[in-house]
């Protein structure tokens, strides 16, 4: 199995098209939020390339999710198959991304999935995490990576966003 290096959320991932570097821009830690109207979320399948979550019970935010992997000895010429989920405070999965697969052909490979909208259904830490494996058997959990999230009560009728 390749070894993760990195694994992170992320509102942008830059490749430079000169040397093939990346750069990940806005680390995401956490948000407060203060929220109108509870409601459940409620997944909206995009073009293939993106999982989406209601506006309505999510930050219109556009996201990634980073991995970054290493070969190792054994992995040469194998195929592997990466997933990448939301999971809210009480353990519900709230969002997962379509299977991507890869051959581990070169000393590196890099995996981004992309998201629009950030759930906002409770308080608490979300989970962001990368389940992978061979091709055709099952996938496991390889990293996670917590956002913290607070709702507060409104004062007004106004919404409030702002960053941890």
């Amino acid at each position: 199995m390749p070894s993760l290096l990195v694994f992170v959320a992320c509102e942008r991932v830059a490749l430079d098209q000169r040397n093939n570097g990346i750069t990940l821009i806005g680390l995401l830690q956490g948000f407060i939020v203060t929220k109108i109207e509870p409601a459940e979320p409620v997944e909206i399948p995009l073009d293939g390339t993106a999982t989406a979550i209601s506006d309505l019970n999510a930050l219109p935010i556009w996201w990634c999710a980073f991995g970054l992997w290493r070969k190792m000895a054994e992995d040469q010429g194998k195929k592997y198959t990466q997933i990448a989920e939301v999971i809210a405070p009480n353990g519900k999965v709230l969002s997962s991304t379509k299977p991507t697969e890869f051959v581990m052909d070169h000393e590196y490979h890099r995996i981004t999935h992309h998201f629009h909208g950030f759930p906002i259904s409770e308080s608490g830490d979300y989970i962001v995490r990368i389940l992978c494996g061979e091709s055709g058997a099952e996938l496991s959990e390889k990293a996670r990576y917590p956002i913290g999230l607070s709702i507060n009560k409104p004062k007004d009728s106004r919404a409030v966003l702002s960053l941890l």
